[in-house]
């Protein structure tokens, strides 16, 4: 039995409706416990856009939050402030189903949407209870919108405040509006893992790769980054990529002529296993006007139940203001392609993304509940050695390509 179970969807909000409910037994197995699993928005900007041609589409209108995520054992609403447009939502659940105290557990021990009114630039949950060890906490941002018609007043970057256990999400304030943005305390207590809080980066040089230096290395195939950012600017200043580049390395690269000063918070999330199951990890980079407004990223196979896209990250040459072309969401649509949407295909969009499969324990390692909860999900049974990803991936070669390292043989796109 796997130790996670990963479930995805495409929710509607309606032309002139600012919310959509997701339901549990219906859209989505309920996770076990409030505690065992959360949900989350899948785009370039935590955040989701409209996938239509032509006309602009304001910001309010395309970037959306989870309202109420610690209802997730019954239901979810997808929230917007505006409501002009019909709105596609993509989301993945990622829940943990191995055993209690299990080498690969996580705990989420807290969920919510926070609103930052007026021109506060930033805002802070409160209290998390619970949490045993501050430096195994990511604050996963899972979702972000502004009530206005100002991309930057949308966009948060979060961080974790060790002590006081609550997270602090700070935005770039342009006018006076409120914004929201979802979020989850995910707690990584499995010894397998390690949970690096990776130095704040501000970006100084528009077009140029700058680095910051993890304190432990990693292997760069069992290990991923969940990245969240502010804006300095418009247009093609809305987007910083961010990529874990080398064992050691997390790298940041704007377009040329960007505005300087964005600030991106980073946590890179490790895991020591070798045998069983491994955490695997595959990047790919890709370069796209969006013919039309979709795109589709090839991938090496995947098992559907088991992996999320994570690193999901761009950038656009775009010189012509239009709030929310540069956002790309994506779906993880069948095991071997990715689906990518933005509202209109104006520039060019350079993008980078990973698919994560998670790990699950060898036999005998104390991973995998057994549980009814579990029939219906579909596909949990195991990787079955990993057929299509590299069966017997412990000891597996890696081959650098450019500034990123791949399972060997080389995949598309790296």
């Amino acid at each position: 039995m796997a130790d996670f179970a990963i479930q995805r969807g495409v929710a509607t909000i309606a032309d002139t409706a600012s919310t959509v409910t997701i339901t549990a037994g219906s859209e989505y197995t309920a996770p076990a416990s409030v505690t065992a699993g959360f949900i989350r928005l899948v785009g370039t900007h935590n955040t989701s856009n409209q996938n239509s041609v032509g006309a602009n589409v304001n910001a309010n209108d395309a970037m959306a939050y989870v309202s109420n995520p610690g209802n997730i054992t019954t239901s979810i609403d997808f929230a917007r402030y505006d409501v002009t447009g019909a709105l596609a939502v993509s989301w993945e659940i990622i829940e943990y189903v191995g055993s209690d105290g299990g080498a690969n557990e996580f705990i989420v021990r807290g969920v919510g949407a926070l609103e930052v009114t007026g021109t506060d630039a930033s805002g802070t949950t409160g209290a998390v209870s619970n949490v045993a060890t501050d430096a195994d906490v990511v604050p996963w941002l899972t979702g972000q919108g502004p009530g206005a018609n100002a991309v930057r007043n949308g966009f948060f970057y979060l961080v974790w405040n060790s002590g006081a256990d609550t997270i602090t999400g700070t935005r770039t304030v342009v006018i006076s509006s409120s914004a929201t943005f979802s979020w989850a305390a995910v707690e990584f207590t499995g010894s397998n893992w390690t949970v690096e809080t990776v130095t704040l980066h501000t970006i100084g040089t528009a077009g140029a790769t700058e680095t910051e230096t993890l304190s432990t290395a990693v292997t760069v195939t069992r290990a991923f980054l969940h990245v969240s950012y502010n804006l300095a600017g418009d247009v093609n200043d809305d987007g910083v990529m961010v990529w874990l580049s080398d064992t050691d390395e997390v790298s940041y690269l704007t377009q040329a002529g960007a505005t300087t000063g964005a600030v991106i918070a980073a946590y890179c999330i490790s895991n020591s296993q070798t045998d069983g199951t491994p955490l695997l990890v595959a990047r790919y980079t890709d370069t796209t006007n969006f013919t039309g407004t979709t795109f589709d990223q090839t991938v090496t196979a995947v098992t559907l139940a088991e992996t999320s896209v994570e690193e999901f990250t761009c950038t656009t040459d775009q010189t012509t203001a239009s709030a929310c072309a540069q956002i790309v969401t994506g779906r993880l649509e069948t095991t071997t392609n990715i689906e990518m949407w933005r509202s209109r295909n104006l520039g060019t969009v350079s993008f980078r993304l990973a698919t994560v499969g998670w790990p699950t324990v060898a036999a005998g390692g104390g991973g995998g509940r057994t549980m009814g909860a579990l029939a219906g999900r579909g596909g949990l049974a195991g990787r079955g050695g990993l057929a299509g990803i590299g069966g017997g991936i412990a000891g597996r070669t890696m081959t650098k390509i450019g500034n990123l390292w791949v399972p060997s043989p080389q995949l598309q796109g790296a």
